[in-house]
């Protein structure tokens, strides 16, 4: 319980916190550095199950990314049957495509290749589960689909993605999901669109406040995703997650 209100207080903005976990309800070098025994395995098993989480939502992928690899056994094998098994799936997978499509890390081919394996087998277990046992995670799956098709360059099909996945998670009222999708989709939209106009990720369109375009040739379709992330992430409650979409938002499209 306290690792997940950790978890919580790091998207609350209570914390000082992104993904590590450290604030009053926990430290995460004393949970690393404790001896293991079988309480011991699952309660680590829990602490990487939400820094993914925090890894996902707060966008610092590498982190979850670096997480799976070798952890994904063990979160099987501590939480077979319960819930929280598909969404360490979910955000195991998440970070590692989005990891891996990052084109401004300039990482090795080989750590890419890395993490493009690790997305692929969380995106085989969710599919499983969801085909099998539990279609509420179909949205999660649609969005584990964008984000492939993303890493292999298949823009156009990706963003047709996003939106099935932001519709789906509208339609069963899950609003951090949508959230997310909708933050993902607007980066690559604007990706899209300076690559069209061989402009700069960093000016981004000319857009006006309300979201539309400046000008006849730029598409502010991104900027109203990155609008519609950011209230939905304000009515989820998660201010600290809030503040740093709202950087993001003025560092690629201006405030």
């Amino acid at each position: 319980v306290k690792i997940f209100w950790q978890a919580v207080q790091n998207l609350l903005g209570t914390s000082n916190h992104t993904t590590k976990l450290i604030g009053d309800a926990i430290d995460e070098d004393e949970i690393l550095g404790q001896d293991l025994g079988e309480m011991g395995k699952a309660r680590l098993v829990s602490f990487k199950i939400h820094k993914l989480m925090c890894a996902t939502y707060f966008g610092e992928y590498e982190v979850g990314a670096d997480l799976v690899e070798g952890a994904m056994d063990d979160i099987v094998v501590q939480f077979a049957g319960l819930a929280m098994l598909p969404m360490a799936a979910f955000y195991g997978g998440f970070c590692c495509y989005a990891a891996a499509s990052d084109k401004t890390s300039g990482r090795s081919k080989s750590k890419r290749q890395r993490y493009l394996r690790g997305g692929r087998k969380c995106q085989k277990m969710l599919k499983g589960w969801t085909q099998t046992f539990n279609p509420n995670y179909t949205h999660n799956l649609k969005l584990l689909v964008a984000e492939e098709e993303r890493c292999h360059g298949k823009a156009e099909k990706a963003i047709a993605s996003y939106r099935r996945a932001v519709q789906w998670a509208n339609q069963q009222g899950i609003m951090h999901d949508q959230a997310l999708a909708s933050e993902r989709l607007a980066t690559l939209l604007l990706e899209v669109n300076n690559a069209k106009s061989n402009g700069s990720a960093k000016g981004g369109p000319r857009c006006h406040a309300d979201g539309t375009a400046g000008d006849a040739d730029a598409s502010c379709d991104g900027r109203r995703e990155m609008k519609d992330s950011i209230k939905l992430y304000r009515l989820w409650g998660a201010n600290g997650k809030v503040k740093a979409s709202e950087a993001m938002k003025n560092k690629l499209w201006g405030s």
